[in-house]
């Protein structure tokens, strides 16, 4: 059995909250998490940040928002509401 690093739990726990997508994690607006900085499952770079559109700002806001609103409501298995 492989065990698993710390890094690779993080990655697997934000694709659980992103529902196995690996670009909604990508595109996680969720900067008060606290894992979010870390949230590809590798270090932090020390690059540039990117930046997004104000409208992707808003598209990815409301998808956090359905998200958590789902995940109350127990729709979303797993998912965590904050």
């Amino acid at each position: 059995m492989k065990t698993l690093t710390p890094m690779r739990r993080i990655r697997l726990k934000c694709l659980d909250c992103m529902c196995g997508s690996a670009f909604e994690v990508k595109m996680c607006i969720d900067e008060d998490c606290v894992l979010w900085p870390v949230r590809s499952g590798r270090k932090v770079s020390k690059g540039p940040a990117r930046t997004r559109t104000p409208k992707q700002e808003e598209a990815l806001r409301k998808l956090v928002e359905s998200t958590r609103k789902r995940a109350k409501q127990g729709i979303i298995k797993g998912a965590t509401s904050q």
